[in-house]
């Protein structure tokens, strides 16, 4: 398996209940927690959030799978677009397939 590295924009930016739950998360071992989900907000008045993402797994469409599972643990949002680097990018295409 490898290592993946993307950034999902989300539908919408975290309540503040929803960030005390994200900064908060109980689970030690969880994504959330070690560092390999992080959120960036945006300015005030912002409508999105960004979600920086360093998940192990076979494909990007399961990473990205991973990533938006744990993030609906604390959040009910959902992912409106996947930015990755430049050394990824074919692997947007079988994703794109398969959705």
């Amino acid at each position: 398996m490898r290592t993946w590295e993307f950034t999902l924009i989300m539908n919408r930016g975290l309540t503040d209940e929803e960030e005390h739950a994200w900064n908060y998360w109980p689970e030690a071992d969880d994504l959330l927690v070690d560092g390999s989900i992080g959120q960036t907000k945006g300015p005030p008045g912002t409508s999105k959030m960004e979600s920086m993402c360093f998940i192990e797994a076979s494909s990007l469409l399961e990473a990205v799978s991973i990533a938006t599972q744990e993030i609906r643990k604390v959040a009910d949002v959902y992912p409106v677009c996947i930015e990755v680097d430049e050394e990824h990018r074919r692997d947007l295409e079988g994703l794109a397939r398969v959705a």
